[in-house]
């Protein structure tokens, strides 16, 4: 047996090595950008890898008009399932287009999603990633991304959205849901309330002071979170923060430019020795920056309420609750 055994070391060693020459070959072919059919060639279109998506290509589309029959078939001719689209080209037409494609990952920027054009997005049964960045999007938006059967990570900085993400955390597979912005809000927060499902939440609010405290609260409540942001608020730990350690799965929280005293901190940080906190106060000069924008947003939310009770005192209609600490982000 064993100078049977003695001459296998010389045989090992050359199929090893085709093993290693066929498994590079794969490696070096699976690096290798797919290439721009020539019809793409009157838009702006590229190639290349994208963040968050790891180890595959995809295509990213830049256009201000829409595209034409012969370009949509060569776009579905790449070996992608990744998108990036930039431009006007994704309207109703656009968005049904994409839906005859396998689309796993989609991110659109300025595109615009109103009326039907949205059940589009229900149809993209394969996507599992998907971000809105200054999109005009329609209220229907909601209810046909709570279909999405593979939905996992979301992304938006549209107020709309932002109102309507608890219906979207309902997506059956949804975990990771990123608001900024307007969309940010105390009403998205609270619409968020009591929910067991989603592990990663980020309330990206810079630019608009529309969290406040009683966002935050709301967010404590998210019983099955692992991963909690929020930023541009300010809060105390008897406000919310005495709430985290209620979160029983909880690995990291990151405050980032927020108003918290260094007694309030070190209050959380002893209550979750555990987690990994990372937090960024507000200087003096964002802190007065914050107030005024808050005080200027609650007075065009106490406006806009006035003008609706005015209408509603017009035809005899029952006046809504005005809600002015809800202001309304532009």
């Amino acid at each position: 047996m064993t100078h049977f055994l003695a001459c296998f070391p010389t045989v090992l060693r050359s199929a090893l090595l085709i093993l290693v020459l066929i498994a590079q070959g794969w490696l070096l072919a699976g690096d290798v950008p797919p290439t721009i059919p020539e019809a793409l060639s009157g838009v702006d279109a590229q190639v290349r890898k994208f963040p968050g998506v790891i180890g595959t290509w995809g295509l990213s589309i830049r256009s201000g008009q829409p595209l034409n029959e012969t370009q949509w078939a060569a776009v579905g001719s790449v070996p992608v399932t990744s998108f990036h689209c930039v431009g006007a080209f994704i309207d109703a037409d656009g968005l049904a287009q994409l839906a005859n494609l396998r689309v796993e990952s989609l991110v659109l920027e300025g595109c615009h999603a109103d009326g039907d054009a949205v059940e589009s997005f229900a149809r993209m049964t394969a996507l599992r990633r998907l971000a809105f960045s200054h999109c005009r999007l329609g209220p229907g938006i909601a209810a046909a991304l709570a279909r999405s059967p593979a939905l996992e990570d979301f992304s938006s900085d549209h107020r709309l959205v932002g109102e309507g993400i608890g219906i979207i955390a309902s997506a059956p597979l949804l975990r990771r849901i990123r608001l900024g912005h307007g969309a940010a809000s105390d009403r998205a927060a609270k619409s968020l309330e009591g929910n067991r499902t989603l592990e990663g939440v980020n309330f990206w609010a810079t630019g608009a002071p529309v969290l406040s405290e009683t966002g935050v609260l709301s967010l404590t409540t998210l019983s099955g979170l692992k991963s909690l942001s929020f930023s541009n608020t300010v809060v105390t730990y008897a406000g919310s923060l005495h709430r985290l350690k209620e979160l029983p799965l909880l690995t990291a929280l990151t405050l980032d430019v927020v108003d918290i005293s260094v007694d309030d901190l070190a209050r959380v940080q002893a209550d979750l020795p555990q987690v990994v906190i990372k937090a960024t106060r507000m200087t003096p000069e964002q802190r007065m920056k914050w107030d005024l924008s808050r005080a200027y947003l609650e007075k065009q939310a106490d406006l806009a309420a006035r003008k609706v009770a005015a209408e509603a005192s017009k035809t005899d209609t029952p006046t809504p609750t005005p809600t002015p600490s809800e202001p309304i982000a532009k």
